[in-house]
């Protein structure tokens, strides 16, 4: 989801199959009343290959992860093959130059951009990557453009991934960047928007993979970065979580344990996605649930801890009001 003015935009994720061009990807409601005001097809966003290519499919977004709005001639949507710029004022779109690499003697697109980005200053920040294709670093997107801007690589091979951007009180970003290889390895990396510099980097020796999620792994609040580190990659691991709170202090520069979600719920034991923090509340949203999935459905909770005082404490669970929670928005 991602909020512009008085809209909410949902985007609505398919893999593609036969007759998808008709599926609905996008849908924009008002705010308050979750009235539909308008939706638009796969078929809506159909853009132009670049040259080199040659498509095996139609070309239109596949799979789409991510959705960032500027306004409603920009609205900017990561998918599998690339990052697409959406114009619904022109209903036009386009690929974003320098968002994907042309593979498999042009049969493919890959992308060279994450889907987790950040918006600052009218533009947006797109985490970057994609294993041999793209060192880890961070982009820079702005309005009314087909290309990619301004970029930051970090000293780290294609293996280490970002997992989640935030803004600090400065105006500087705060990326957490973890090996694939090795999940217990990663780095906390600051970045000067303004001077696309990389600033300061800190290694962290403990799980801080956001896992399968296409949010970000980290949120912050004052002078901490609240994460739940993923434990395993395997196809599951976005569920394998230790149920530990762990927050990054800006000030020590050191990652600490914060809290503990299976000893205050001991019934839960998987944690749904990753949680987020509203700093206006300082209140921080985990959603849990009593098994993997495997055995039907199971118990569902959301659990939000005040995280005003020294230590996070938990306020509240709601129970049996959610489902199978994937992805939290604060707005």
């Amino acid at each position: 989801m991602a909020a512009y003015g008085d809209d909410i935009y949902f985007l609505c994720s398919t893999f593609k199959s036969i007759g998808f061009a008709e599926d609905t990807i996008l849908v924009v409601a008002d705010a308050k009343t979750l009235k539909e005001k308008r939706a638009y097809k796969f078929k809506d966003l159909s853009f132009d290959m670049p040259e080199g290519t040659k498509p095996e499919d139609e070309p239109f977004p596949s799979d789409p992860e991510s959705i960032y709005v500027l306004d409603e001639a920009n609205i900017f949507i990561k998918d599998e093959q690339a990052l697409i710029r959406f114009d619904s004022q022109a209903n036009k779109a386009y690929l974003m130059e320098g968002s994907y690499h042309i593979a498999n003697f042009g049969a493919t697109l890959e992308p060279l951009v994450l889907s987790k980005a950040i918006r600052h200053n009218g533009k947006l920040y797109y985490a970057m990557g994609g294993f041999w294709h793209k060192q880890p670093g961070l982009v820079e997107v702005k309005r009314n453009t087909t290309a990619l801007g301004r970029e930051v690589t970090f000293d780290a091979p294609g293996e280490y991934v970002p997992g989640g951007i935030v803004a600090d009180a400065e105006g500087n970003f705060w990326l957490s960047v973890f090996w694939t290889r090795r999940p217990k390895v990663g780095y906390f990396i600051k970045v000067d928007p303004k001077e696309m510099k990389e600033l300061e980097s800190v290694t962290v020796n403990e799980f801080i993979s956001p896992g399968y999620d296409p949010t970000h792994g980290i949120s912050i609040d004052g002078d901490y970065i609240y994460l739940m580190g993923v434990q395993s990659l395997n196809t599951e691991f976005y569920y394998e979580r230790s149920g530990v709170i762990r927050r990054f202090n800006l000030k020590t520069k050191r990652l600490e344990k914060a809290g503990d979600v299976f000893k205050d719920v001991p019934e839960g034991q998987f944690i749904g996605c990753n949680p987020i923090i509203d700093s206006r509340t300082h209140l921080l949203y985990i959603p849990g649930q009593t098994g993997n999935g495997k055995n039907g459905p199971d118990d569902n909770y959301l659990l939000i801890y005040d995280c005003s005082g020294a230590k996070p404490v938990l306020k509240e669970k709601i129970q049996g009001k959610t489902s199978n929670i994937r992805y939290i928005f604060i707005n």
